[in-house]
């Protein structure tokens, strides 16, 4: 016997159907429900094996690296105590202290480079879990699948998921600061706001650019509250809240702001424009001379794949104007009006978003070619396909020609077993100092507040800093570690008189001895 509701309407989908045999409806309800379980299924086996690969490339690009350069004066902070460690960077470092304080209580369970290093590889990976979580809720399961297998096969993001510096945290930060912001444009919730002030004041407390973000978060609110037509009404608590974290962010600025700064920043042309655009998408690997229009190619026909996809898509052409627009323009600017600003690391933080802007551009190309009566699927697998193609080269061509390690580690054995026991290693360089005390000695043996007397390795040598190094006594054999781009004769002003020989190298490191 057939029941018929007479009483009720039944939502199904966006329809509301009267008068329809329940048998008929519970059938198309277990129906729908078996498929949607299918599908969810289905997209659970496919996040676990992103999420597997993701792991797999990211241990892998971990082996055999010791700490270089930067990572050594991430852990030399990071080893004080809290005050000393917030005083330290203050004093020393252009970036702000939390991504530092985290890691200084990720190293209080282990301090080996392999262990250092994991932090970063941790923070990539919920970065990952993050990207796929903000685009199922903005977008759809497709969406967010796609999203995190081009940031999970992203060269760049794999590189910095290896070392231990701030940009796997920042790009874990910024997404979670976007969404929060987006939901406070939305529902103007208190939770909402709440987690838009927390992500972004420890965003700005992380990275000396961190102030780019901002210039993201206040161009995406403009462009959602003029599609949405009520623009004061939205941007007003949006404008309240943001207030909270630059507020606490004035007096770092004030204080260091002025300092944030390095000699790698450039004004840059239209050319760097480009590279840094394959950088964070294709990574840090090298084309050989003849070749590097080729890179600058695939950026262009990548760009102009996502204004196609802005023309017809709102979500493609809001995120792609907030993410890399306008940054790239406020970064451009600031670079020739006050001062030069630019490089690829100041937009690191933007790469989760770029993945998410490629995998919405590639599934509106694959409709745009239905209507034109091509096969939807045939090409949707084939832009998947060679966008795989094109990160694993990109893997590839990183893994075999990108490299800026300083070797401290072999430096270090290397005196270890040529140096005579008792005898002084000079070190002018402060920062080369921390690196060099950090193997010869141990972790957490340079208190960069309070470098004094010469400090004693395991083999009796005493390591001194340029601020308490004496004139050379007679006959007596001294050992110099020094930087590339270091003139010895400036740098080493007691040994200018001294023959200096037997000079060893280790990449941008130089040992040399002193008679």
């Amino acid at each position: 016997m057939i029941q018929y509701n007479f009483g009720n309407q039944v939502e199904l989908g966006h329809c509301w159907l009267d008068f329809i045999p329940v048998k008929v409806l519970n059938e198309e309800y277990i129906r729908m429900k078996t498929k949607a379980a299918n599908l969810f299924n289905l997209g659970v086996l496919v996040l676990l094996v992103i999420l597997a690969a993701a792991v797999v490339l990211r241990v892998a690009a971990l082996q055999n690296q010791s700490l270089w350069y930067d990572e050594l004066q991430s852990v030399t902070h990071a080893s004080l105590p809290i005050d000393k460690l917030v005083l330290s960077v203050t004093e020393f470092d252009p970036h702000p202290p939390l991504y530092y304080m985290q890691l200084h209580y990720w190293l209080s369970l282990g301090s080996s480079d392999l262990w250092i290093k994991i932090n970063a590889t941790f923070w990539s990976i919920l970065t990952l879990i993050s990207l796929y979580y903000l685009g199922k809720k903005l977008f759809d399961t497709r969406t967010a699948l796609l999203a995190s297998m081009i940031f999970a096969l992203n060269p760049f993001a794999i590189h910095y998921a290896g070392q231990a510096r701030m940009y796997s945290w920042l790009m874990f930060l910024a997404i979670w600061s976007f969404y929060f912001t987006h939901r406070l444009l939305e529902d103007r919730s208190l939770g909402s706001a709440i987690g838009s002030a927390v992500f972004t004041t420890a965003f700005l407390y992380s990275q000396g650019g961190a102030f780019l973000l901002l210039v993201v978060l206040f161009t995406y609110a403009g462009l959602f509250a003029y599609g949405k037509g009520h623009k004061w009404s939205i941007l007003k608590p949006f404008i309240i809240v943001q207030a909270v974290p630059i507020i606490l962010y004035l007096p770092w600025l004030i204080l260091r702001g002025q300092n944030v700064g390095a000699g790698h920043l450039v004004e840059p042309s239209l050319l760097d424009v480009l590279d840094t655009a394959f950088i964070i998408q294709f990574g840090l690997g090298s084309f050989p001379d003849s070749f590097t229009w080729l890179g600058r190619l695939l950026i262009i026909l990548l760009m102009a794949g996502i204004i196609i996809a802005s023309v017809r898509n709102n979500s493609v052409r809001v995120l792609a104007i907030s993410f890399l627009l306008v940054p790239f323009l406020f970064v451009f600017g600031v670079s020739y009006a006050i001062r030069p600003f630019w490089h690829y690391r100041v937009f690191a933080f933007a790469t989760p978003f770029l993945s998410m802007i490629i995998a919405l551009t590639i599934i509106e190309i694959a409709s745009l070619a239905q209507q034109r009566s091509l096969y939807k699927r045939a090409v949707l697998s084939g832009l998947v396909g060679a966008i795989i193609i094109l990160l694993l080269a990109g893997l590839y061509l990183q893994q075999t020609t990108f490299s800026y390690r300083w070797d401290f580690y072999d430096a270090a054995q290397f005196i270890e077993a040529n140096v005579e026991e008792g005898t002084i290693i000079y070190v002018p360089n402060e920062r080369v100092y921390w690196g060099m005390s950090w193997y010869l000695i141990g972790p957490g043996s340079v208190d960069p507040l309070e470098i004094g007397l010469p400090l004693i390795t395991n083999t009796e040598n005493r390591i001194k800093p340029r601020k308490t190094i004496g004139r050379p006594k007679d006959n007596e054999d001294y050992w110099i570690v020094y930087r590339s781009g270091e003139e010895i004769v400036d740098r080493i002003k007691p040994f200018e008189q001294q023959q200096i020989e037997n000079i060893d190298v280790f990449n941008k490191l130089f040992v040399a001895r002193v008679k």
